[in-house]
Formats: structure tokens, sequence, C-alpha cells
């Protein structure tokens, strides 16, 4: 018994002379690192012998071109002008329909056709007044026929002349009326129903046609047709980055349902309109989308890349961070190192912007800076 108590305690003896010998070694270790970097301020003095020195990767910076790139959210649209909502000029009941939903239509393609005693009353007025306007002409000619040859009087035919005047004002009008309601008069048939037409190319995207459907002139829109071979990305940028967005730039835009296989897209128009509260103006790319990979009011990331002369573009891993500041080291004379804060902005290639704080031709801490707090 006594015996192993006596191992016992010798073990402890020699742990105990261990721990000592190692703590002796790491305070000799820390007072010769101490010994070999000196600190002043921003200022930073290694000794020649430094094992720091040989971890420091430095270099001078040079101007050259630079890509800036930021990133901002965006919500997809339909293109101004390449959507028509579809409704009909006249109360009457959906007689027939010829698309439905999805379906791709041409300009001028029929969409469905309405049984109208409004459509049929501007048809015949077109027919009368057109009518009119044959009668009184065959009037004033046969008058001034007389009149030059001495039957009739002058003012028959002023009278004559005034009456076809009036009748060609009347056709006039009723041919405006038609139009207004994309009829073609020359096709204009009594006999038979309105055929609503669609005002331009695309396909069919909302589609509440129904045949027997009786519609007002105040009646909400049936249907829809939208052209969806491109769209816009209206993106939200904020003041700060306006400089870096130029008209018919391209930008990359992801949607997150694809984010492998980006778009790319054009800006198109620049607001001049700033949002009060966000401090960001709307920026309009026109993307293509055969595909329909964009759908109307899909929130989507847009990314801008803005190309730079004569910056000077450091590796991210000479800048270093305390608090919200950014900094790094220049190098001086003698092993001799200045903390500088510089103001930068993101670049590709894990690659930064110096906008303020270094020149061209300083010697920097590429790698490394961190052994010199």
């Amino acid at each position: 018994m006594k015996k192993g108590i006596s191992h016992f305690f010798l073990y402890i003896c020699v742990l105990l002379i261990i721990l000592v010998s190692c703590k002796g070694k790491n305070t000799e270790e820390s007072t010769n690192q101490e010994a070999a970097i000196k600190i002043s301020g921003d200022t930073v003095l290694i000794s020649e012998n430094s094992s720091v020195k040989n971890k420091l990767n430095i270099s001078a910076v040079t101007e050259t071109a630079a890509i800036q790139n930021f990133s901002t959210t965006g919500t997809v649209r339909i293109c101004s002008g390449s959507e028509a909502q579809i409704v009909t000029p006249f109360e009457g009941i959906i007689t027939k329909t010829f698309v439905k939903l999805g379906s791709k239509v041409s300009t001028h393609a029929p969409l469905f056709e309405i049984n109208s005693a409004g459509y049929h009353d501007a048809v015949g007025d077109y027919l009368d007044a057109q009518q009119q306007k044959q009668l009184s002409l065959s009037n004033f000619q046969r008058k001034k026929d007389l009149c030059e040859h001495g039957v009739a009087s002058k003012k028959e035919l002023e009278e004559a002349e005034t009456e076809y005047n009036i009748a060609e004002k009347g056709y006039e009008k009723s041919i405006a009326a038609l139009n207004v309601y994309g009829v073609d008069p020359e096709k204009a048939d009594v006999n038979k129903p309105l055929t609503i037409k669609s005002p331009i190319a695309g396909e069919v995207v909302k589609n509440e046609i129904t045949v027997g459907q009786y519609l007002t002139a105040d009646s909400d829109p049936v249907a829809m047709v939208a052209d969806l071979d491109n769209v816009w990305v209206v993106a939200r940028v904020k003041e700060k980055d306006l400089s870096k967005v130029k008209l018919n730039n391209f930008v990359c835009v992801t949607a997150e349902s694809d984010p492998e296989n980006p778009i790319a897209g054009t800006i198109s128009y620049i607001g001049n309109i700033m949002d009060e509260q966000t401090r960001s103006v709307e920026v309009y790319i026109k993307c293509p989308n055969e595909n329909r990979e964009l759908k109307a009011n899909m929130f989507v990331s847009v990314g801008f890349s803005c190309e730079y002369d004569n910056q000077i573009v450091v590796p991210n891993t000479a800048i270093l961070q305390n608090e919200e500041k950014s900094y790094l080291f220049v190098a001086g004379n003698d092993n001799t190192f200045i903390k500088r804060e510089i103001v930068v902005t993101t670049s590709e290639n894990n690659n930064s912007i110096v906008l303020s704080g270094l020149s061209s031709g300083e010697k920097i801490v590429m790698n490394g800076g961190i052994y010199l707090h």
C-alpha cells in the first residue's frame, strides 16, 4: 500500500516539473516575440531576424483596369405595350370562342364572337350614312349640271352642296365609331355577330371567356394577351450605386427557381424619381424570355458590373477590418509598416478596388497582415 502511494506522488512531482518547464519556455517565446515586434500607434516595427517577416507577402500596387460588381433585387414585369386587357365595346352574349388559355395569337387574330344589338345598330347607322352620302352626292352633281345649263338656280345648288357636306360628315362619323371598336367598316355585316380580335401578338395568359356569358360595356376584362418573349426586370438601385449603372450595359439576372442559369439583360431605362423611403431608383432591364424562365411578378437577383480604367486593385487578403473601417499595412523602410485606413468597394476574383487611402507605387502587405497586430 505504501509503495503504491509513493509511486503516485512521484508521478505528480514529474508532471509538475514538466508543466513548469513548458510555462517557462512559452513565457520565453512570448518575450522573444514581443521583442521582435514593436508597435507605436499605427507604426509597426519588426526586427531583422523576426519569424514574422517570412510570413509577409509584400508587393507594390499599380493602377489597372477593374470591374466593380454589386447586386440587388428586382421584380419581373411585362414590358409596356406588350399586354392587352380584352373587353367588349358593346353589351351582348358571347356566342363563340376561338382560343384557350396559353393559345398563341397574332395581331388581329379572333378571340371570341359576341351577339350585340348595339353593334348591329352601329353597323346599321354606318350603312344608312353610306347610302345617304351616295344619294346626296348624286343630287349635288345633278344640281351642278343643271345650274351650268341654266335650269337650276344657284340657291338650289348651294342647298344640294350643304346636304352633301352634312351627309359626308355623318358617314365619316359612322366610320370613326366602328374604327374605335376595331371593326373594319368594309367588312361590317349587320347579319353577323361582332368578332373581338387581339390588338397585339402574344399568348393568352388570362381566359375567362364563356360561351353564353352576358357582357356589359363596363364588364371586367374577360381575357388578357401578353407578349412574353421579352420582359422587364425592374431593379431598385441604391443612391450610392447609381454611378455604376449605365444605359445599355449588360446585367446578370438570376431566378431562385434556376440559380445555375443566369440570364443576360440590358439596361433600357434609369428612373429619374428617387424613392424617399428606400433612397433607391428603379432601373428597367430588358431580358429575353423565349423559354419563359421569368414569370411576371417573380422576384430575382440582379448583378451589375461596371468597368473602370486606372484603378488600384488589391486582393482581399490585404484588407483587414476594424469595427466598420477597412485598413491595410503599407511597407516603409527598415522593416517598418504603417497601418492605414482605406475606402474600398468589391471587385471580381476576390479583389477590391481602393477608392481612397492608397497611391500607385506604394508597397503593401498583400497577405499576412494579421501577424502585425
